[in-house]
């Protein structure tokens, strides 16, 4: 592990999570929290996993970053190996970039065009902006939703739903992470629905958090989410992350 304060890794936030950390990691972690998102969603999802039930090495192994590469072993190996070992990871990541890019693509495009069925609405409240989103008109719907003052989650996930399906993926996404954070009937929903609109604003660290709890837990989009996960590894994106931390 670095010495550099504004570097961690997925071990120690499992030990954060677990208040195993010493009080001097306690502080470090608090201060990377403090201004790091990614390691916000990285904590966020060790933590719905450990709830779960999963493993530390299992979440270690769902999510480390692949940028993080031990410099010791770096060290100790020899040159002519780590150039061969990176030729052969360029030409098989170029090969499976080649043949799972079709298939992401159509995960997407069926993800983004699937419309959530419309609520029942009962009573008066906010029924004109629900009856809106189910003849499709998700523009209406969506002005009318953000002109409720109602706190029911039902209303704020068709009101998310409505801004992404205008392609308002960047409020959409900001929530349904809202809703993701709280128990309700529409709480995997929305880790999905917050994955495609994560996806569509090039912030794969969330979608693929998301993800991993959907694919982790079995019930709403499980498979799908599994599918996704996979196929996002490979995609421009997770790369385009990468290159934003260097």
């Amino acid at each position: 592990m670095t010495g550099d304060k504004n570097t961690y890794t997925i071990e120690l936030l499992i030990d954060y999570a677990l208040g195993l950390t010493t009080a001097e990691g306690t502080k470090r972690v608090n201060e990377i929290l403090a201004t790091d998102e990614e390691a916000q969603a990285h904590l966020h999802t060790i933590k719905e996993m450990l709830a779960s039930g999963m493993e530390p090495e299992e979440l270690i192994e769902m999510i480390q970053p692949k940028a993080e590469v031990s410099k010791e072993v770096k060290k100790s190996s020899p040159s002519w190996i780590w150039a061969a070992a990176g030729i052969a990871v360029f030409l098989v990541a170029g090969y499976l970039l080649f043949a799972l890019q079709p298939n992401f693509d159509d995960m997407m495009a069926e993800a983004v065009s699937e419309k959530y069925p419309a609520a029942v609405v009962r009573g008066e409240e906010d029924a004109k902006a629900h009856e809106a989103y189910a003849q499709g008109n998700y523009e209406l719907a969506r002005t009318l939703f953000q002109s409720s003052t109602s706190e029911n989650p039902e209303d704020r996930f068709y009101s998310a739903l409505s801004a992404m399906y205008n392609s308002q993926y960047a409020e959409a996404f900001n929530e349904f992470g809202d809703l993701a954070y709280e128990d309700h009937a529409y709480k995997r929903a929305s880790y999905w629905y917050g994955s495609i609109c994560a996806i569509e604003i090039d912030s794969c660290v969330h979608a693929q958090n998301y993800l991993a709890y959907l694919a982790r837990n079995q019930g709403y989009k499980n498979d799908e989410a599994r599918a996704l996960y996979k196929a996002l590894s490979y995609e421009p994106c997770t790369q385009k992350d990468e290159g934003d931390k260097n």
